[in-house]
């Protein structure tokens, strides 16, 4: 049927289940031993990828990832993308009153512009400028990879945050509720400037024309693209929204309307060549604005668990699958960026805190907590790697350094919370709703 063989699919479905199995697995030991459950994740991948299994059992390995249904399983990976990224639109935080406090403003600037400019600036004085990918040629691809070490050095995972919160109890604290607004804005910002990075990018295929006008064309083309999305959105998912709003009793309408604007918008993105990924985020955004609670809700509980129980461990997986600790590996590499990217994020976020009135220690509460890179620094590490802007060993370096900086958030607060220390100096307004405010 639809052309498919039987052995095919077979592959597809064995394929799908083993890795599958293998990430809810390590995934749920993961969080036996406290840390995130994406590490198990990328760690089912990784072993049953071509670095373990593929080197101690190529039999079994051929079973699992057959090269001829291979682009399957990608496929499969990459809804889960999208739907960790329609997740992150839909859980957006607006600012309400979190906006008015003292540290919101400065902390978005703090958290972002200095690390940005001082990446930029400092890259091509550190070796891991030397593992740039065979896509970043010329003034462009050198721009392009620059801006790819200044977002992966700076961005900050909300999804995990937010999970580490929730588990010790401290997600409706006031210290909690600022960081992860702060964070969505700081996140947005660093989104679009990724998309800035591709375009960049796709400008080196093109050899007609001056290099920067070029690059200015493919920007140009991007924003284009997105403004255009951006009234399609206003034009089509608002009204229609509206229509079914008034003639339906029921909310079923929400998720449909969702799905199909993702998946549309997917398919004209990939059609004008830009990148696909930030679509879900777009209408995740646009749902989280522009439709009513209740229709919010209706579309999460719609999803359900499956995006987050079946296609996501299978990106995780498929980003495991690439990493490689062989001879190219270096670790004297991953502590290089280790050390660049946490100085370079975590001083100004601890000289912001400070200048607005924290003490030390809760200066360093929000250097950690802006430190953590997990889920995005994964995918623009893989983003990054697909497009050849980065060589296989620093793909690594950045897939362990974002899985790395998860779980040592993750044991950071879960010791403020037993030490009972204190998150922040001054307490801001919560969103909504009771919670312990003595942290």
């Amino acid at each position: 049927m639809f052309g498919l063989k039987a052995e095919a699919l077979m592959q597809l479905f064995f394929g799908l289940g083993t890795v599958m199995l293998a990430a809810r697995a390590l995934g749920a030991l993961a969080e036996r031993i406290y840390v995130p459950r994406v590490i198990g994740e990328v760690a089912a991948g990784y072993a049953l990828g071509p670095s373990v299994l593929g080197t101690l059992w190529p039999a079994a390995y051929g079973l699992i990832w057959p090269e001829d249904g291979k682009a399957l399983l990608w496929v499969v990976a990459v809804l889960g993308l999208y739907f960790l990224m329609l997740e992150t639109g839909l859980h957006f935080h607006r600012p309400e009153a979190i906006a008015r406090t003292p540290l919101f403003g400065r902390l978005i600037v703090g958290t972002t512009v200095p690390a940005l400019v001082l990446a930029y600036a400092l890259v091509p004085f550190f070796a891991f400028s030397r593992h740039a990918g065979e896509a970043a040629v010329g003034s462009l691809g050198a721009a392009s990879f620059r801006l790819i070490v200044g977002v992966m050095t700076s961005i900050t995972a909300v999804p995990i945050l937010a999970k580490i919160f929730k588990d010790l109890n401290l997600d409706r604290t006031p210290f909690a509720q600022l960081v992860i607004t702060v964070a969505a804005f700081h996140d947005l910002l660093l989104w679009g400037l990724l998309s800035v990075a591709l375009a960049l990018a796709a400008g080196t295929s093109f050899g007609a024309g001056d290099a920067l006008g070029t690059g200015a064309l493919f920007i140009a083309r991007t924003l284009a693209v997105m403004a255009a999305a951006g009234g399609l959105a206003c034009l089509f998912f608002r009204p229609v929204a509206a229509v079914f709003r008034r003639r339906t009793a029921g909310v079923g309408w929400a998720l449909p309307l969702v799905l199909g604007a993702l998946f549309l918008g997917a398919g004209l993105a990939t059609r004008y060549d830009v990148e696909a990924i930030f679509v879900p985020l777009f209408v995740g955004l646009l749902a989280r604005l522009w439709l009513k609670d209740e229709e919010r809700q209706a579309v999460e509980a719609g999803l359900g668990q499956l995006p987050l129980q079946m296609f996501a461990p299978l990106y995780f997986a498929a980003v495991g699958y690439h990493v490689s600790f062989g001879e190219t590996f270096s670790f004297a590499l991953l502590l290089e960026f280790a050390l660049f990217a946490y100085l370079l994020q975590g001083l100004p976020t601890y000289a912001v805190a400070r200048m607005t009135g924290q003490g030390r220690f809760c200066a360093l509460n929000f250097a950690v907590a802006f430190s953590e890179r997990g889920i995005p620094g994964m995918v623009v590490a893989s983003t990054a790697y697909a497009r050849g802007l980065i060589d296989a060993p620093l793909y690594t370096v950045f897939v362990v350094f974002a899985l790395g900086s998860a779980a040592a958030a993750g044991v950071w607060f879960r010791a403020v919370r037993r030490g009972r220390r204190p998150l922040m100096a001054e307490a801001a307004p919560v969103l909504s709703g009771d919670g312990p405010r003595g942290l």
